[in-house]
């Protein structure tokens, strides 16, 4: 027969087994965000390079991927914070 200190020490460590998971539970979110933070920044940088100005046109920079003037539209969305 367990004491009555016992059962409260049954029902405490339950509890803590519980928010330990509910951490580990964030804790994995989070490396999981961060995982996909840090992969959506390469792309971005990946696009970026693709949109970066080209200066051997003698009238200015200019995109060689959408082939106008830089920045390009997608450098300034960028820039501006525009989805």
């Amino acid at each position: 027969m367990t004491s009555h200190y016992q059962q409260q020490l049954v029902q405490q460590l339950r509890a803590a087994e519980q928010e330990l998971a509910q951490w580990r539970q964030r804790a994995s979110r989070e490396a999981e965000y961060r995982e996909r933070a840090e992969q959506a920044e390469g792309r971005l940088a990946a696009v970026r390079a693709l949109h970066d100005a080209d200066r051997s046109n003698p009238l200015g920079p200019w995109c060689p991927e959408c082939t106008c003037s830089w920045p390009c539209p997608t450098i300034t969305a960028f820039d501006e914070g525009r989805p």
